[in-house]
């Protein structure tokens, strides 16, 4: 070993004090720089894992939410069809029930109408035969001022009594 010291020409001392040096570079370095660093790297590590897990706590609520809102959506869907349908119901009686007021009212004018008119047409077959009397009475009075005999009085009379009736 000798040989190889004055061969490569190490002095003993030298390399004291360089493995010394080394030694105290390597651990200004390691505690100042390479401490530090792995620190900061192992907190981003972990912040990287805590975000992540927080991603799939929040993709796990999103998907939860949007389940919640198309069972709303659905259930809202069938609410509102639900309500069309009794809305529906509903216009459908109603209109059944003012057709069915509407036939009986016009069944009601249309009776009253029938009374009205039979009522009018009394009326008007008593008015004519009053007239009817009136003009008999006259006719006989005209034949009577003729004068003419009874029998024929009566005969002529009794013609216009069945020619009225």
């Amino acid at each position: 070993m000798e040989s190889l010291i004055q061969t490569f020409h190490i002095d003993w001392k030298i390399l004291i004090a360089q493995m010394v040096n080394f030694a105290i570079v390597f651990g200004v370095l390691y505690f100042f720089i390479v401490r530090p660093l792995l620190k900061t790297i192992e907190e981003r590590n972990q912040k990287i894992k805590n975000s992540l897990k927080e991603a799939e706590v929040t993709h796990e609520k999103l998907k939860e939410t949007e389940e919640m809102y198309n069972k709303k959506i659905s259930e809202a869907r069938h609410k509102a069809m639900d309500i069309l349908e009794e809305t529906q119901k509903q216009a459908q009686k109603e209109k059944e029930e003012s057709l069915q007021n509407t036939k009986k009212e016009v069944s009601q004018i249309v009776k009253k109408a029938k009374d009205q008119i039979q009522s009018d047409k009394n009326k008007l077959v008593e008015e004519a035969k009053k007239e009817i009397g009136e003009l008999v009475v006259l006719a006989v009075e005209k034949i009577l001022r003729k004068k003419l005999d009874k029998n024929l009085d009566k005969k002529v009379i009794e013609n216009v009594l069945k020619e009225l009736i």
